[in-house]
């Protein structure tokens, strides 16, 4: 394999990419502050899609990017919470329910870390606790604080290991 890097120079709009990852097809996302740039291209020259506000739904602030076991792909924004890229279905959905689940400031303000978990447990960081939501049965488990053991409120990053514990 061959490591590509690419800049505005090559067509990339923007050279901050906060987030990146591979789907199935081979295609690599990167969230950016200008929405999602989808690298599909194969050759000399790299082909970019671009999705954000102005053609979806979904943030224009992408700063997460996390793969679930059934390859769908959760994307976390500074401004709109928790979106999915649904890859069976090729679209994008709203979250509405998880992000109901937020606090208010977090939507405001954005989400502090993401990651998936055991059992395909979507695990949300922000600056007033830890949310666990069950993506599988589309329910909200628990929001964890330091009054409930968490060490601080402000969760700056999460981790889940190949067994899937964070």
């Amino acid at each position: 394999e061959q490591f590509l890097s690419f800049t505005t120079q090559d067509g990339l709009p923007h050279n901050q990419v906060n987030a990146v990852i591979e789907d199935p097809h081979g295609q690599v996302w990167m969230g950016t502050n200008q929405g999602i740039y989808v690298y599909a291209g194969e050759g000399k020259t790299p082909a970019f899609r671009l999705y954000n506000q102005s053609n979806s739904f979904i943030s224009n602030q992408v700063i997460f990017l996390k793969k679930d076991r059934n390859n769908n792909l959760w994307i976390g924004s500074t401004d709109q919470g928790v979106m999915l890229y649904h890859t069976g279905q090729g679209r994008f959905v709203s979250q509405p329910r998880i992000n109901d689940y937020l606090p208010f400031q977090t939507i405001s303000m954005g989400i502090t870390a993401l990651e998936i978990g055991k059992e395909n447990h979507l695990w949300i960081g922000t600056i007033q606790g830890l949310i666990e939501y069950d993506t599988e049965n589309d329910r909200y488990i628990a929001t964890y604080t330091q009054e409930a053991g968490v060490t601080g409120n402000h969760i700056t990053a999460l981790y889940a290991d190949s067994k899937g514990d964070l």
